[in-house]
């Protein structure tokens, strides 16, 4: 679902980064543990939000 709703959209909810998008990328990063080796590569939106979440200063604070 949340894959159908990023094609076409940057940020999850509206036209800017939110809170959203910080909620979502705690629980993406963890992906792989439920996903096994294939992670998110059938869901390449979420892959693309992920990633740009980050690459914001503060996720390298919390890695």
């Amino acid at each position: 679902m949340l894959n159908d709703h990023l094609k076409g959209h940057v940020f999850i909810v509206g036209d800017s980064y939110s809170i959203a998008d910080v909620s979502a990328w705690g629980w993406i990063s963890r992906a792989p543990r439920v996903l096994g080796g294939e992670g998110l590569a059938k869901f390449p939106e979420v892959d693309r939000g992920s990633k740009s979440v980050n690459a914001r200063p503060f996720a390298a604070k919390v890695e």
